[in-house]
């Protein structure tokens, strides 16, 4: 258990990753590991090509661990048997777009749930990106930042 954690920290904290293309890969290859042995069938998207952009670090880690406690509520919380991680670049924006077809968040339950929104919403005002959550059909969470 403490190895993949070891190697969280390494990648969050090594600034050699400090470039959009190598957020996207560690994110997808994360994803596609956590959900591995779930009940979840999980669909990755990606621009076709993204290019070798700097990424502050600050916004990598920040981002990476909003995508994390997403994927985490849909594993732990959402009842869902699919969902979607997708990642779109355009006009020096990046949007993260994480859903899934679970039984979403009753609206009186969204600011209630332990910390895990409220941090979600935290980490991405510290870099100045949105974070914004729906939830109908399954529950979208969306993060917005420039890049």
């Amino acid at each position: 258990e403490l190895s993949p954690t070891i190697s969280e920290i390494i990648w969050a904290l090594n600034s050699n990753n400090d470039y959009l293309e190598n957020m996207v890969a560690y994110i997808r290859r994360y994803a596609a590991e956590y959900f591995e042995n779930s009940p979840v069938n999980l669909k990755v998207i990606t621009d076709e090509q993204i290019l070798p952009t700097p990424i502050n670090g600050e916004h990598r880690r920040n981002i990476f661990y909003t995508i994390k406690e997403a994927l985490n509520n849909i594993l732990k919380h959402a009842e869902a048997t699919e969902a979607e991680l997708k990642f779109v670049v355009a006009n020096d924006k990046l949007d993260v777009i994480i859903s899934d077809n679970g039984k979403g968040i009753p609206d009186a339950d969204l600011n209630r749930f332990g910390n895990g929104i409220k941090n979600m919403r935290a980490r991405m005002k510290s870099i100045s990106g949105d974070f914004k959550i729906e939830s109908h059909q399954g529950t979208r969470v969306i993060l917005k930042v420039a890049i």
